[in-house]
Order: C-alpha cells, then structure tokens, then sequence
C-alpha cells in the first residue's frame, strides 16, 4: 500500500532548484520534446523485444489448437470398382463379375477416454450368366464403441495435453507481462537518465562559467598587482579541468539519448536521431509512506513470476495424476453392431423373388432384419509395469520440486518486496540530504569567494569548493533519478507496473 505525504518545504524548494537547471539547460533550443508517457507507450508498441515476445502467446495458442484436434471427428470416404473376367472352368463359377462399392465411415476420439467409428457401406455385384438378379446391392452399418474402464478413463488421462497446452499459454501471456514491466521499468529510467544527462550537463556548464569567472578575477588581480601570476596557472588548470568535465557530461547525454531512442525502437530514419530528447517531466519528490506487508501481499498475487510458478505446479500435478492412471490394467469393452440390408424382396406365399435397387438394400437397414451384434471385455496386464511405474515416480518427484520452487519464488520476492521498500525509504532522506548538501556547499563557495576577493583564501581553496558544490548538485540530481527509479521498480515488485502507468498490453 503506498500513501503519498508532502514533502518538507525544503525539499519543495530543491525541487524548484532542480527545475530552475532544467530551464537552463538548454530545452529551449531546437530538439524533441517527449513526456514520459509518451516514451513509455511508444516503447510499449514498438520495442523489438517486446515485439518479439508478442508471438509466444500465439504460438502458444496454436499448440492448443493442435492439441483440441486430437477430439476432431474424422470423415473418411473411398469407393471402388473390381472386374474379373476368367475362363469358364466350373458352370457353377460365374466367368466375368463386376463390383462396385462404396464406404463412408466417420470415426472420433472422445474427452472421456471412448471411441467409436460409424461406417456406411455398400456393394453392387454384377455377375451375368451367373446371377438371377442383376446387379445385386447388398448395405450396411457398422457401428463399433470402445471405452477404458481403467487405465485411460476420464478426462484427465485423455486432456493431459490439451490442458498442458492451455497452461503453456497462460504461462507464456504472463511472461509476456513480465517482459513488459521490465520494458516500462528500463524505459522510465532511461528517461531520467536523459533528464540527469542533461542537468548534469547544465552543471557541469555552471562550474566552467565559474572557473571561467575566476581565471578572469586572477588575471586582473595580477594586472593591478594584488595576486601573484602563479594563481593564472592555478585558475587556468582548473578551467581545463572544467572543459573535460563539460566534454564528459556532453558525451553521457549522447549516450543516454540514444539508449532512450533504442527502447523506444525510433526507426533508423526517423529525424529524431538527429534532434536532442528534451525531458518534459519533471523528478517527483513527493514523499512515499509504504505499507511492506500490504505490497508484498499484492506481489504474491499478482507477479508474473508468482503466477507462472503456481502454474507450473499444477502442470505437475496433472501429470503425476495421469502418470498414476497409467500404472493401471487395462480393461476395455468393446461393443459392436452391424445391420445390413439387400435389395431381394421375398414376398410371401409361391410368388417369385423380385430384386429391387440400391435404394431397398439402404432401406432394410433401419428394420433390423439382418444384423450382427457382439460385446465383450479385453482385459491387459503390463507384467511389472516397470516403466510406467518410472513415469508416476518422475512425475511426483517433479511435482516435489515445483513446490519447492513455488516457496522459492515466494522467498525471493519476499526479499525483492523488501529491498524495493528500502530502496524508496532511503531515497528520500538521499534527496533530502543531498538538497541540504547543496544548500550548504553554495553557502561555503560564497563565504570562500568573499575570503578570496579580500586576499584571506587562494584559487586552488576557491576551485576546491567549486567543485564540491558540482559534486553535490550532481548527488543531488542523482538522488531525485535514484528515487524515481525506486518508485518504478516498487511498481514492478508488485506486478502493478502497467496499471500505475496507465498502460496495457492489449
């Protein structure tokens, strides 16, 4: 839980210093002028990294796909036709027959562990000289059910995979998620490091103008005699000093730019890598109470790394169950039922038989007047079963070990909970004191500066306390980009990174 207090007045005021920098530093020229939001939703859409991953869920997504197919139904369709032709050997034996059939069966594998096939068939037997009845048609049904009643019954042992995939997805949309605040979190430091880049800029700017204004005072104080001419070299060692300073800070702000325009995937065209990022956002030094326990409950329940490892244990406990169903006999019963009908037609009584067409053969089947049946049980024991005894054992000792990573991962963002809270309290009270530091390191310059005009301090005294004050306006800046990168990565510790920016990835 975070609760945001006011701040102290001081530390406004130092606030209003460090903008009071960022005015003079030059955002006014020409460049581009970017938000934070700005640069964080443009990385969100355009980092390559993120681009990439994007795929994993739908790659994912067509593994389950797959997996759905196994319960497909399957239409299969063939038909034939068969001519013998043969010298008359036998006068009972027809000398030429012809045949032509026809099958149409429809077979599927069901979530409960059953199958069944239903097969369409007919011939037409055509065998002239032989046959009383020209052609003769003969159809039939053949209907066939199977269900395990042991080994492989249920929906657990057959959607293993289906399951598995499904998780799989899951598993990867929250990776994906991960990768995202990890994104929003490298690309908002990058942000304030192009802000700090460039007011470290400012000073290091500042501190040349004053070691500029000192070599100035020296060579006039010697023209008039009240300094010695060794204090020009003195002055002048320290604007050298200066102007490496100003070269280094110039080089650093090249440097985050660039970085900042890599995570955002700024196209190789684009114009803005020409033109300097201008950082409109201004560092929040609003003070931040945080309750840990508060934000480590939220962690636990919503981090993807949390969630995934949560996830993968139940992928093991569905694997151990099925592994455990296959230790098991298999007994399986079978059923099976085949009318079939003809197109000969007996009518009672001394009239002759007629012989119809394809259409009475198909119409007999419904009646049941020609049919076969069968039932029965198949019954298979794996004598000693010593690999899937092997399978069941793998799989509880990997169901184990995803428990144990579930206690890990919860021990590390434990420890990750804690650090980012210490993190955020610390960086406060650095800001604040680095804002005390600057105030009292401008006072000493002033009072040395004083000392020095009335010939009670040298140029080196003066260029020490110039450079002290650089180097607290420095830990002063960076102490308010520290504090806002705690800030950012207490969001990502939580797993709330993206709805406390406002973002999503959908």
């Amino acid at each position: 839980m975070i609760r945001r207090t006011p701040g102290l007045l001081w530390a406004v005021a130092a606030l209003l210093a460090i903008t009071s920098l960022h005015a003079q530093s030059g955002e006014t020229e020409e460049g581009v002028t970017l938000t934070l939001s700005q640069c964080l939703k443009t990385a969100l859409e355009n980092n390559l990294d993120l681009v990439s991953s994007r795929k994993d869920p739908e790659i994912a997504e067509q593994s389950v796909v797959g997996q759905q197919s196994f319960f497909d139904p399957n239409l299969s369709i063939s038909a034939s036709l068969q001519e013998t032709e043969q010298q008359p050997t036998d006068p009972t034996q027809p000398s030429s027959r012809e045949t032509t059939s026809m099958n149409a069966s429809l077979a599927q594998e069901l979530p409960f562990g059953a199958d069944y096939s239903a097969t369409f068939f007919t011939n037409q037997d055509d065998a002239p000289g032989f046959n009383f009845f020209n052609p003769f048609y003969t159809s039939g049904l053949d209907l066939r059910f199977n269900v395990p009643l042991l080994r492989g019954l249920g929906k657990t042992a057959t959607t293993e995979r289906l399951v598995l995939s499904r998780k799989d997805q899951q598993m990867s949309e929250q990776e994906l998620l991960r990768q995202a605040m990890q994104t929003i979190e490298t690309v908002e430091g990058a942000y304030w490091d192009v802000a700090a880049a460039r007011r470290a800029k400012t000073v290091a700017q500042q501190s040349l103008r004053r070691a500029n204004d000192l070599l100035e005072l020296n060579r006039k104080k010697v023209e008039v005699g009240t300094l010695a001419p060794i204090e020009i070299t003195q002055a002048e060692a320290g604007v050298a000093s200066e102007v490496e300073q100003s070269i280094i800070a110039e080089t650093n702000l090249g440097n985050a730019e660039d970085e900042l325009r890599r995570l955002m995937a700024v196209p190789t065209d684009d114009a803005m890598w020409d033109k300097p990022l201008l950082a409109s956002d201004r560092p929040n030094t609003t003070k931040v109470d945080v309750d840990v326990e508060a934000v480590l409950a939220t962690a636990l329940s919503r981090r993807p790394e949390m969630i995934n490892a949560r996830v993968s244990l139940d992928k093991d406990l569905l694997s151990e169950k099925s592994a455990r169903n296959a230790t098991k006999s298999d007994l399986t019963f079978n059923a099976r039922v085949t009318p079939t009908g003809d197109s000969l037609e007996i009518p009672g009584g001394m009239a002759p038989p007629v012989n119809g067409d394809l259409g009475d053969s198909i119409g007999e089947i419904p009646d049941f007047n020609n049919y076969t049946w069968s039932a029965g049980f198949t019954y298979n024991i794996p004598i000693r079963n010593r690999s899937a005894r092997s399978a069941y054992r793998t799989s509880t000792l990997n169901r184990e070990k995803s428990e144990l990573a579930v206690s890990n991962q919860e021990q590390t963002i434990r420890v990750e909970v804690r650090r980012a809270v210490r993190e955020v309290t610390s960086g406060i009270r650095r800001f604040e004191a680095s804002t005390a530091n600057v105030e009292l390191q401008r006072k000493k310059l002033e009072a040395e500066e004083k000392k020095f005009e009335n010939g009670m301090s040298t140029s080196f005294e003066v260029l020490t306390f110039q450079n002290d004050l650089a180097d607290a306006e420095l830990s002063q800046i960076r102490a308010a980009v520290d504090y806002q990168k705690a800030l950012a990565a207490l969001e990502r510790v939580q797993g709330t990174m993206l709805e406390a920016r406002g973002l999503s990835l959908n």
